[in-house]
């Protein structure tokens, strides 16, 4: 993979960077409606808002700006900046776990700090509009919190060598993570919570909470940072288990 990064040109590369961003959000909207028509008596809530075309333009640029993030990540590479570790070995999973973990504390403290700052209204309340979202929400975000986020992962990878296919696993989960927190449709089983180490993931509940009520669950890939500082939502676990075991008819 690497070797054929090496040989194409730059526009290539960024063109390449440019289909792969497509093709996640076309995926992503395809898996999760297909899903959530599927389990449509599983829905989270009977009101989802309706797509307008600020969400399809502000989806677009965020296709456009994790481009060129990516593309500016593969500069870095180019540049010897950024270096990969290629072995099929047990860094896969040791570094999937330290992506994983590092990403979701250092994104919760920054979600956290954007509720309850001025950048709340400037920069992330645009995310907030949409209180029963849907999948293509997750992609609808202000210019520069994308921009953020992006950089935020780059930096991570300039200072931490990971090895490519944890960094793979890594974005995939990434992606997965925000799909189900967008598509309306709980597919945790309904013991999860019940099991120790389970319910330290966050769930489609979980997330789904943060857009009812801004106050609480500021976690993405786990909960441990809310139990931890106080901002899980006091009814998540009913709330799952209401999810779970109440069907609602369309």
């Amino acid at each position: 993979m690497l070797h054929f990064l090496e040989s194409i040109t730059r526009w290539e590369a960024f063109g390449l960077f440019l289909f792969e961003n497509v093709t996640i959000v076309v995926l992503t909207l395809l898996i999760s409606n297909w899903l959530a028509y599927g389990l449509s008596t599983k829905q989270l809530s009977k009101l989802v808002d309706p797509l307008t075309m600020k969400e399809v333009v502000m989806a677009s640029t965020s296709v456009i700006i994790n481009s060129l993030i990516t593309y500016a990540g593969y500069e870095c590479w180019k540049r010897g900046y950024i270096q990969f570790d290629e072995s099929i070995s047990y860094r896969i999973v040791v570094d999937s776990l330290i992506l994983i973990l590092t990403m979701d504390a250092v994104m919760f403290f920054l979600h956290y700090i954007v509720h309850r700052t001025f950048l709340y209204s400037i920069v992330h309340k645009l995310h907030h509009m949409y209180t029963n979202p849907q999948p293509i929400d997750l992609f609808v975000l202000h210019p520069f919190e994308t921009f953020s986020f992006g950089s935020l992962w780059v930096i991570l990878l300039l200072v931490f060598p990971a090895n490519l296919y944890a960094v793979i696993l890594y974005l995939t989960l990434n992606v997965i993570f925000g799909m189900l927190g967008h598509m309306n449709v709980e597919l945790f089983p309904a013991n999860w919570l019940r099991i120790p180490i389970a319910k330290q993931i966050a769930t489609a509940t979980f997330h789904y909470q943060h857009h009812q009520n801004e106050q609480y669950n500021f976690g993405f890939y786990t909960t441990f940072w809310d139990s931890l500082f106080g901002t899980l939502a006091p009814d998540y676990m009913e709330q799952f288990q209401r999810n779970r075991e109440q069907s609602i008819e369309r």
